[in-house]
């Protein structure tokens, strides 16, 4: 009987550290994890990299033409395509995304983020506004090795101009941190 009690309270407490987590963590529009999850999470994944010597990769992805599309279609689409589950998607803002992908390098991040553009692209949502006649993104992926002793605001900043490179070259694509580019 000690046990049983033992075991209800333990459930008890986890079911309600899950429900608060849900609460801090979650954004109620798309279900993708907020901007507290990404101050908390990221500097920790950071930390990791650096003590287990391996790289962190970041894509920052953008709705484009934004309207209010529906963000938790696209936003389940991208977290179903993150196939493990230390992949984030993290949403920072009206339509931008975070995917935070840790042990992963240059080749990695560019095979993820074209896998995402290309689920998004194949949702077919239809877009009056854009040259597509679909939904589409753009994306800025950058990754930075373990040794590297730059921030995480610099991290950022370099997925945030490679972001702004994929939308003036047309949209639709990703610009990696060799400025290589790939149109869905």
């Amino acid at each position: 009987c000690t046990l049983r009690n033992r075991v209800k309270s333990h459930l008890s407490h986890k079911l309600k550290n899950d429900l608060l987590e849900q609460l801090i963590y979650i954004d109620k529009l798309t279900g993708s994890y907020n901007r507290h999850f990404l101050d908390d999470y990221l500097p920790q994944v950071i930390k990791d990299g650096k003590r287990n010597n391996t790289p962190i990769s970041v894509i920052l992805y953008d709705v484009d033409y934004f309207k209010r599309y529906n963000l938790l279609k696209m936003s389940s689409t991208i977290a179903d395509n993150l196939l493990r589950p230390m992949d984030k998607l993290v949403r920072v803002g009206g339509e931008e995304f975070l995917v935070i992908l840790p042990d992963t390098d240059e080749k990695g991040a560019s095979l993820v983020s074209r896998r995402l553009l290309n689920s998004i692209s194949m949702l077919n949502i239809a877009h009056e506004d854009s040259e597509y006649s679909h939904v589409t993104l753009s994306a800025g992926v950058v990754t930075k090795p373990s040794d590297d002793t730059k921030t995480i605001d610099y991290l950022m900043l370099q997925a945030d101009k490679n972001l702004y490179t994929a939308k003036n070259l047309g949209r639709n694509c990703v610009v990696d941190a060799n400025q290589t580019v790939y149109h869905a």
